[in-house]
């Protein structure tokens, strides 16, 4: 392919607007064959905007022509900032680049610039020869290269209970960003959970994501066991006591192939209303809740069946090495009181949504049958926004999601071949027979250069 570098006014997932050459002339610049331009790479996980300058002579074919040269320069540098200044503003500045002979092409968006003269005006390069030999151009940009066209993944139908399904294989070398996620449901949706999972922690096909509390021991007389879960009846006891535990090794043999940082919801209900139950969560290795790590109460007062977030874990809770043992004995742990009422507390099963290598929590999803889609939008910059459309062509918005990134690498799909999990649960209740689907638009990311890279 033929080398290129360019500023280029785009427009996200659509395309090109305009766009200023800095090779070769085109457009009155050039590189500065020795020095002009020393290529910044992100360093870390998480890094923070790149600075770096690009050297270039600047020529026109006379002192006016020089000057709209410049003066273009100038306004693609104000329009950069429009971008981030005016959340109106569509079109970004991207510096796209490509080595002569790289197979792709990548782009990185840009946060703001300026031009600075290296030399006399007045002296005879320019004042005779409309010629600047050294024109500073500063760049401050995203540190992420990406690629210019979205390609496209699909996680298939998932059940709400943290089903999984496959969605193929990111390529680059840093997560890829979702720029436009499609949903579709088989019922109502209105608050769902995704993570994202690949062999990084494990052999993916050995995740167990749902964890049958019935599975687990009951440490309290007024808990047992029962073919829909553990069931406490706080018949000698109402006040915040252990009622059961589950471990691993009740789940799965697959031990370390659990590992990682997940949000773990419960599957509860009520036998009867006007009753008021609290439930915390623990975890770690000992049976005395005083040797676990303590999470907040979470209230739980409705008899239909719902998911409840109760907290953060990591599996196994401690770094280094790490031997079978550490992953089999490891357990959740819940405690429960009773606050009002008389009814039972009935807790179904566990369900822990991966947040390590990417996450999403959304609320307020509010898609009320199969005909409603959603859409989620994630900004080059990061930002998140979602919607609810009420006819099959995303035309008609109907409501507004609240969508939160999870984990360190928040919504963004990690690199290698990898699986949705998906959890979900409509205004009232949680149906498990719901399902919904995961259509993600994505754009690779590289640190360097991107090669042949798909």
């Amino acid at each position: 392919m033929a080398v290129q570098l360019k500023l280029v006014r785009f427009e996200d997932m659509t395309g090109d607007i305009d766009n200023i050459s800095l090779l070769a002339n085109t457009d009155g610049f050039d590189l500065d064959y020795y020095d002009g331009w020393t290529q910044a790479v992100a360093q870390g996980l998480t890094p923070g905007n790149l600075a770096e300058t690009l050297n270039l002579i600047a020529t026109g074919s006379d002192k006016d022509d020089l000057a709209d040269n410049l003066q273009g320069l100038d306004n693609k540098l104000k329009q950069a900032e429009w971008y981030w200044d005016d959340p109106a503003e569509r079109y970004g500045v991207w510096l796209r680049a490509q080595l002569t002979d790289e197979t792709n092409v990548r782009q990185a968006l840009i946060r703001r610039g300026e031009g600075q003269p290296g030399e006399s005006s007045y002296g005879p390069y320019t004042d005779r020869g409309n010629v600047m030999r050294r024109y500073a151009l500063a760049l401050e940009r995203l540190p992420w290269w990406e690629s210019v066209i979205p390609v496209s993944y699909s996680s298939l139908t998932m059940l709400c209970n943290g089903g999984t399904a496959a969605y193929g294989t990111i390529p680059g070398d840093v997560p890829a960003r979702p720029a436009l996620t499609n949903i579709t449901i088989s019922d109502e949706l209105d608050e769902f959970w995704i993570g994202f999972r690949t062999a990084r922690f494990g052999t993916i096909a050995n995740l167990v994501p749902a964890w049958q509390c019935e599975s687990g021991t009951a440490v309290i007389a007024d808990t047992t066991a029962g073919g829909t879960g553990m069931t406490t009846t706080f018949a000698t006891d109402a006040t915040m006591a252990s009622r059961f535990y589950v471990k691993v090794s009740d789940i799965t043999a697959n031990y370390s192939d659990q590992r990682g940082q997940f949000i773990v919801l419960m599957r509860a209900q009520l036998s009867a209303g006007a009753t008021t139950t609290r439930v915390r969560l623990l975890d770690g290795y000992s049976t005395t809740a005083s040797n676990l790590r303590w999470q907040d109460r979470v209230v739980i007062d409705d008899t239909a069946w719902r998911l409840y977030a109760l907290g953060t874990v990591q599996i196994p809770p401690l770094s280094g090495l790490t031997t079978d043992n550490m992953f089999r004995a490891y357990r959740l742990f819940i405690q429960a009181e009773r606050t009002a009422g008389a009814g039972s507390l009935v807790c179904d099963k566990f369900i822990l949504i991966p947040i390590g290598e990417g996450a999403l929590y959304a609320s307020n999803v509010a898609m009320a049958s199969s005909v409603y889609k959603g859409r989620i939008q994630t900004t080059p910059q990061g930002t998140n926004s979602g919607w609810t459309y009420s006819d099959a062509a995303y035309t008609t918005i109907v409501s507004s999601m609240a969508v939160r990134p999870q984990g360190p690498y928040g919504f963004t799909l990690p690199v290698g071949a990898g699986v949705t999990v998906f959890a979900g649960q409509r205004a009232a209740s949680h149906d498990e027979t719901d399902t919904a689907s995961f259509y993600y638009q994505t754009l690779r990311r590289w640190r360097t250069l991107r090669g042949d890279g798909a």
